[in-house]
């Protein structure tokens, strides 16, 4: 990108948008699909660390609906 995102911004962004995530994946399966919640705080709002994780997740969900 050749703008800089500003990272408390996309924070605060994920913050709201990564329970709704974490719903949507358990509700899709809740007995396979297992999320990878980041141990500390720091963890947490670190957007590349949550960018990663959530994108795992969502791949596991995907996955398993492709699976049938």
């Amino acid at each position: 990108m050749s703008h800089r995102l500003n990272q408390s911004r996309y924070s605060s962004y994920f913050d709201v948008l990564c329970p709704e995530l974490e719903t949507i994946i358990m509700t899709i399966n809740k007995r396979t699909v297992k999320l990878e919640l980041p141990a500390n705080t720091e963890q947490r709002r670190s957007l590349s660390y949550l960018t990663e994780t959530y994108l795992a997740n969502l791949r596991k969900a995907i996955h398993f609906l492709k699976q049938g």
